[in-house]
């Protein structure tokens, strides 16, 4: 699989995600005063400012994914969504 341009792939360990995993490498641009409060996290816990903002970007994503659930348990519980038991599902999907 060709990698996009200007960037670059390896496999690592994610403690934060426990298992072996790809990275990628991004180029983000970020306010200074972040700049600096990143980098002296990283000087006082011992850490890169990769695995601050990896570790930092995962639990954000979790965060997202919960108000998500909440949302469609808030939109289940008041009748405005439709649960599929799993035939159900298969005959929407024509399988």
């Amino acid at each position: 699989m060709a990698m996009p341009l200007g960037s670059m792939q390896n496999r690592v360990y994610n403690p934060a995600r426990g298992s072996r995993m790809d990275r990628i490498r991004r180029n983000i641009m970020i306010p200074v005063s972040l700049d600096n409060e990143l980098e002296a996290l990283a000087q006082t816990l011992g850490e890169t400012r990769s695995g601050l903002i990896s570790k930092a970007l995962a639990r954000y994503l979790d965060a997202l994914d919960l108000e998500i659930a909440l949302e469609r348990a808030r939109l289940h519980e008041q009748g405005k969504s439709q649960v599929l038991t799993p035939a159900q599902m298969r005959r929407a999907l024509g399988l």
